[in-house]
């Protein structure tokens, strides 16, 4: 029974039932030995031997008693091993006592019983050894009693029966040594203490008293969902539940006493959770992963040291607790914004570029930065047939890059075929179909496991192929080919963007080109026809008729409508080319709006209207040139007196900070707020109710245009019905030391 006990030495309670069951052993097979020795030396030998026995039963007795009453840990540990040190002294005395008789003080052998026996008195350590003993066993029953009454109904039978096994051999030692009538002349307690024995080996059988914890908790441990593993100092498992052996691979077999990091050693899988424990227990959450993907498994770890009531630490407990379902979602939504971030950086680089080509090499370098691919090949058909040209090849770790070159051979018939088929697909170097596919061989030459095969597709229309290739074997996902295709629709979309934009540029261009040569080739003989209308007019050929001169008029008149007609348009071709420079100067504006004011007195007369200045009698200079500032302020008020019938035209200047204002009102027909953004672009003309605006409609686009390369900004406040006002801002510059003021006057019409 005691080696039973102590094959089970890693629980609680089977230490000190082991000593206690090897002391009975002790004590009755010394006095067996003694009754059989045919000497009294061998015979007193033996009865001082026993006492091995004698003096360890009751403080193991006691030890045992802690550990079921659940007060194990509040035993400081050097007060379990005291309780030993004074049976150990009295041991020791009664090996000596032929030093002192302190023992036993006298000693006779008594032959009448058929073999020799000692008949003792005993002296004063004796005494004392057995006031001792008396007082752990009478702790023990007091503390035993206590775990009667908590226990439960299935544990009360076990402590009943523990308790029973203590009362047995202390009544029989109680009446043997008061000197009370006994059947037989000899000590009853070990075999009280045997029989003792026999009943704690049936509890120990039937109702394994000696585990860590009772039966229930034992139960509790093995429906606990989670991984429960005891740990003493030296890190050898003490308690372990199923979960915990599932939980951690652990091989089949008997766990309990076994080393738990020499457990773990063959299992490189779970070479973090041994590098957890290696670190110490001190109380922290480990979360450990182990594969990827569907055999992903994800543990967390807690530790927590064991201390006893003096803070000492006496064990650790480790909890484990599957959270695989949990990384794998969060695995899942980490990929998830990947794949977004990713779309968002291919998205971006999408817009970054304006020619095709340097697109395709932009968007391939971040779909490697960004993407799981290392190797992203795009190949573009031309517009009218022709073979796959690869615009772009790029990759973490190439060999030969295929950027700039036109695919011919098998491989790019196999491409088109792909292509041409509508639909993605995927090649792995070690699928038997494939292998004598011309894109497997080229695969096996640039070290590529897998690739995806993306076609381009617009509007039914094949574009060209995105092929997305990686080095290590890795399965494809049907969201990952999901990702591969939105990355395609990206490219294709963008490939058709700049496409057109280039398009746009290439017509933008021809027409600006057109625009050009068509104004400096209607500009010479229009000049010409300007200049010989002047000349007829003056009779520099002849006088004329008195007919002619209203013709010659009108001719006059027209020319120079086409004239400024025609300068608008070169000027605006000009802009659209870049090639009109502005040279900026201090300008005086003053002498600007009423030089400007002066050329306009003939048709205010004309249409009857009147034309204010409402300027001061200085002006700040402002930054800007003199030429195209008059041009400017030709278009605004030619355009006032254009559209008003009746009333005037104010000009009014003012400035505020480092600005200046000017501004052209009317009191015509306004504009709607709708159209107020429309008028400064290009060959825009906002047509009246009931009248027709002459013109390209260039007059103030270009007024826009030349206001913002002199620094300024324009705008209009317009109300229908009421008149509109046009403003111009300009940056207003010191006044230069050799350029005084000049005032001029101009009558108000």
């Amino acid at each position: 029974m005691a080696a039973y006990a102590w094959r089970r030495r890693y629980y609680r309670s089977s230490q000190p039932f082991a000593i206690l069951l090897a002391a009975i052993a002790i004590w009755t097979t010394c006095r067996a030995l003694a009754a059989a020795s045919p000497t009294p030396n061998g015979m007193i030998f033996w009865s001082l031997l026993q006492h091995l026995g004698i003096v360890s039963l009751t403080p193991a007795w006691l030890l045992i008693s802690i550990s079921y009453s659940e007060m194990w840990l509040r035993w400081r540990r050097h007060l379990q091993i005291g309780i030993f040190i004074l049976p150990l002294i009295f041991f020791v005395l009664a090996l000596t006592n032929d030093l002192h008789h302190l023992w036993w003080s006298s000693v006779t052998v008594d032959a009448s019983r058929g073999f020799l026996w000692p008949v003792a008195e005993r002296g004063i350590f004796f005494w004392a050894h057995a006031v001792y003993a008396y007082l752990c066993l009478l702790i023990g029953i007091i503390l035993l009693s206590q775990a009667v009454f908590k226990a439960g109904p299935i544990n009360r039978g076990h402590a009943w029966m523990l308790l029973f096994t203590a009362f047995s051999p202390a009544i029989g030692n109680v009446t043997y040594l008061s000197g009370l009538w006994m059947p037989w002349n000899d000590d009853p307690t070990p075999i009280m203490a045997f029989l003792g024995a026999i009943l704690g080996f049936y509890a120990t059988i039937h109702f394994r008293v000696i585990d860590l914890a009772p039966l229930v908790e034992r139960e509790v441990l093995s429906a606990l969902p989670d991984g429960m593993v005891v740990l003493n100092r030296q890190m050898v498992v003490s308690e372990i539940n199923p979960e915990a052996i599932k939980l951690l691979h652990l091989p089949p077999g008997q766990m309990i006493g076994r080393s738990l990091l020499s457990l773990l050693a063959d299992q490189p899988q779970m070479s973090q959770v041994r590098n957890v424990l290696v670190d110490g227990p001190s109380p922290q959450t480990h979360q450990i992963v182990i594969g990827d993907g569907d055999t992903l498994q994800a543990l967390e770890l807690r530790l927590r040291p064991l201390r006893a009531s003096n803070d000492a630490r006496v064990g650790m407990l480790l909890l484990l607790r599957d959270v695989s379902e949990r990384a794998k979602a969060e695995q899942a939504r980490a990929m998830h914004v990947a794949e977004l971030s990713l779309l968002n950086h291919v998205a971006r680089a999408a817009n970054s570029a304006n020619e095709t080509e340097r697109l395709i090499r932009v968007i391939a370098e971040t779909i490697v930065e960004y993407g799981p691919w290392e190797r992203v090949a795009v190949g573009l058909l031309p517009k009218i047939g022709g073979q796959l040209d690869i615009v772009a090849d790029f990759g973490t770790h190439m060999g030969q890059s295929y950027e700039g070159s036109l695919v011919r051979n098998q491989v790019g018939t196999e491409l088109l075929a792909l292509m041409m088929a509508g639909k993605s697909s995927q090649f792995d170097l070690d699928d038997p179909p494939a292998a004598e596919s011309a894109i497997v061989q080229l695969m096996r030459r640039e070290e590529l496991q897998h690739i995806l095969v993306i076609p381009l597709l617009h509007q039914a229309n094949s574009l060209g192929v995105l092929v997305l290739g990686n080095s290590l074997s890795r399965p494809y996902s049907p969201a990952l080919l999901h990702l591969a295709e939105t990355i395609g629709e990206l490219i294709t979309d963008a490939s058709v963007r700049t496409r057109l934009y280039e398009e746009v540029r290439t017509a933008d261009r021809l027409k600006s080109a057109f625009l050009a040569t068509v104004s400096h080739e209607l500009r010479t003989p229009l000049t010409s026809i300007i200049g010989y209308t002047e000349m007829l007019q003056r009779g520099l050929y002849g006088p004329l008729g008195e007919r002619m001169g209203e013709p010659l008029g009108h001719m006059r008149t027209a020319s120079g409508t086409l004239l400024r007609l025609i300068t608008d348009i070169l000027d605006f071709s000009r802009m659209e080319a870049g090639h009109l420079k502005v040279d900026l100067t201090p300008v005086e504006p003053l002498r600007t709006i009423r030089s400007v004011a002066g050329q306009f007195q003939p048709q205010i007369l004309q249409r009857s209207l009147a034309l204010d200045l409402d300027l001061p009698d200085h002006l700040p200079y402002i930054y800007a040139n003199s030429m195209r500032l008059e041009q400017v302020l030709t278009n605004l008020i030619g355009n006032a007196i254009k559209f008003t019938d009746q009333g005037g035209i104010t000009v009014s200047a003012h400035h505020h900070a480092d600005r200046l204002r000017i501004s052209v009102r009317d009191t015509g027909i306004g504009i709607a707020h709708e159209h107020q953004d429309a008028i400064f672009l290009e060959f825009r003309r906002i047509e009246q109710i009931g009248r027709h605006a002459g013109g390209a409609g260039l007059g103030l686009a270009i007024s826009r245009r030349l206001v913002e390369l002199m620094g300024g900004t324009i705008g209009l406040h317009s109300t229908p019905g009421e008149g509109s006002t046009f403003f111009i801002d300009m940056p207003i510059c010191p006044t230069p030391a050799d350029a005084p003021p000049t005032v001029m006057s101009l009558p108000v019409l």
